[in-house]
């Protein structure tokens, strides 16, 4: 097990952030107990501990204790809308009266199916995460991956009566929402409904901006995240960044002076409430059908009203005689890449080559851009022309962290990496000349 202090890159206050340190968590031991279904665990023997997933976010599928402290759980798993493709990548579930209880945690139904091939969306380098409070959590890098069987083991002794476990640290609607109150007030903070999701629920769509300063004299970007449920490192990422430029440093008061930032930081509530992967609620996924979705189509407004929110925000932005300058979406896996709509667009590869100098370690990728593109960066450039990238995030251990990453990471990776895109539009000293 690796624990790792979160500890600010800049002058901000990560105030609600999750830490990373020492909990009390011991590895190794066996375990068991009794059948049950997701949500609270019902009933249960008195030797069993209770199994809960009735919270934000809370997700585990179906369970049953083999044995005194030997759980077993098939992992919930999401079609899309043609059954074709499926994913059982996320958990996040509670377990009660563990204290020095030895368990062995067996993750079954691991075997999914990924533009049509098989696959497995939890994978050896996963290593899922573990807490004692539910806000200080740890990877257990002790946890095996069976390919054959799709199972992934967890051995633990928790020295609490409760123990958190999730696939990657959580990252809810409740987490937005308190970045919202801590700035609540702010000059520099606009926050609207883009639309609602299939649920009802709004998608939130922010402004961050000195709107003292001329937008004429602003550089205009447009930032996505969390288009899959489960993908909760995009959020860190982009609480990181509104928090660096809604702060009250000087390095704060510039970036707002030079940025325009409009942020979409949730684009599938609803999935992010319900514990769920990478489908809406109609079983479409967020980063598909980008180029097929039309604004004020009722049949994609009721598929998709997600991507169909999001287009019409745009569409209607630079209708209104506004910019989009770069347009870049978020994304979790297990290494990092960057995809670039065009490949060859001076920007883009301007910024691919500043992240690499922030730790970033994923190569560039070139999108084939055409209305055949049905993803979030190639569609968008194609329709509206502006140049837009793909961030995967990698989740795993990273040559250029030495180690696995963790959220507090991609808080500090947000803040340089609008840094870095304001750094990106800046004169060289060549170009100056």
């Amino acid at each position: 097990m690796k624990s790792v202090n979160c500890r600010a890159s800049r002058s901000l206050h990560f105030a609600f952030v999750i830490f990373h340190c020492s909990c009390c968590i011991l590895t190794s031991g066996q375990s068991q107990a009794q059948p049950g279904t997701d949500a609270s665990s019902k009933a249960t023997p008195a030797r069993n501990p209770s199994v809960r997933t009735d919270f934000p976010g809370g997700r585990l599928g179906r369970f049953e204790w083999l044995a005194p402290g030997r759980l077993r759980a098939v992992l919930y798993r999401e079609w899309d809308e043609n059954r074709v493709n499926t994913q059982s990548t996320w958990y996040y579930f509670r377990l009660d009266g563990v204290r020095d209880v030895p368990l062995s945690i067996e993750l079954t139904g691991l075997d999914d199916r990924y533009n049509g091939r098989p696959s497995h969306s939890i994978a050896e380098r996963d290593k899922p995460f573990v807490s004692s409070d539910d806000l200080h959590w740890e990877r257990l890098l002790t946890a095996q991956f069976d390919a054959k069987r799709s199972t992934l083991t967890i051995h633990v002794v928790p020295r609490t009566n409760t123990v958190w476990i999730a696939h990657l640290e959580p990252y809810t609607e409740e987490h937005l929402n308190r970045l919202v109150a801590d700035f609540k007030g702010s000059p520099y903070l606009r926050v609207e409904s883009a639309g609602r999701t299939v649920e009802g629920r709004d998608l939130p769509l922010w402004t961050i901006t000195d709107p003292a300063a001329p937008e004429s004299g602003k550089r205009v970007v447009w930032l996505m995240g969390r288009q899959h449920a489960w993908e909760t490192h995009t959020s860190f990422c982009l609480d990181g960044a509104a928090r660096l430029l809604l702060a009250g440093t000087p390095e704060a008061a510039t970036l707002r002076r030079v940025l325009l930032v409009r942020l979409l930081p949730m684009m599938d509530p609803d999935g992010v409430a319900r514990g769920a992967t990478r489908f809406n609620r109609h079983g479409y996924d967020v980063n598909r059908h980008w180029n097929e979705v039309r604004v004020g189509d009722p049949q994609w407004e009721r598929k998709t009203p997600e991507i169909a929110s999001a287009k019409r925000a745009i569409r209607d932005w630079l209708a209104a005689g506004h910019r989009i300058d770069l347009f870049l979406a978020f994304h979790d896996t297990q290494v990092d890449s960057f995809s670039m709509a065009p490949g060859n667009d001076p920007i883009l590869l301007k910024l691919h080559d500043l992240m690499r100098a922030r730790r970033f370690s994923g190569r560039a990728i070139e999108v084939a851009v055409s209305g055949a593109c049905p993803t979030v960066e190639g569609a968008l450039n194609h329709e509206f022309g502006f140049p837009a990238g793909l961030i995967e995030l990698g989740t795993v251990d990273l040559p250029t962290f030495g180690r696995y990453v963790t959220a507090p990471d991609r808080v500090r990776f947000g803040a340089d990496l609008l840094a870095a895109v304001a750094e990106t539009y800046r004169p060289t000293e060549k170009s100056a000349k």
